[in-house]
C-alpha cells in the first residue's frame, strides 16, 4: 500500500508544534470571541473554528490571524525551533552592546584617574 501521508506531516526527530494548538490556547487566554475575530478577518465561523484542529496553517492565515490577533504567532512559532537563530535586528543589538561595554570600561579606568589627581591635590 502506498503511503500517502505527507512528508512535513511525518514524525520527526524535531516536530513542528502544533500552530492551530497554539492559535486556540491564545484565543483562550485572552478570552477573545471567535465570532469577533471570524467577522474582523472576513472567514466564517466554521474556517475559524477549524483553525484550532490544523497542525499546520498556511503563512498567510498565520500572518492574518497575528495581525487580527495582534499577536506574533511567527515569533512564537520561532522561539520553539530546536536551534538558536539570531536575527540581523538582535546581531546588531549584540554589537551594540558590545561597543557600550566598552565603551563603560573606558570611561570607568578615566574617571578613576581623575578621582587620583582630585584626591592626590
Amino acid at each position: 500500500m502506498i503511503n500517502r501521508t505527507k512528508k512535513y506531516k511525518e514524525d520527526k526527530t524535531n516536530p513542528y508544534p502544533h500552530v492551530g494548538q497554539l492559535f486556540i490556547r491564545h484565543v483562550k487566554e485572552n478570552n477573545i470571541n471567535r465570532a469577533a475575530l471570524s467577522r474582523k478577518m472576513a472567514v466564517s465561523k466554521g474556517v475559524m473554528n477549524n483553525y484550532h484542529k490544523r497542525k499546520s496553517m498556511q503563512m498567510g492565515i498565520i500572518w492574518n490571524l497575528s495581525i487580527a490577533l495582534n499577536h506574533n504567532f511567527v515569533a512564537q512559532i520561532a522561539e520553539q525551533m530546536p536551534v538558536d537563530y539570531e536575527t540581523k535586528k538582535e546581531s546588531a543589538l549584540k554589537n551594540e552592546i558590545v561597543a557600550l561595554k566598552d565603551q563603560i570600561g573606558k570611561l570607568e579606568l578615566e574617571l578613576e584617574v581623575y578621582k587620583r589627581i582630585s584626591n592626590s591635590k
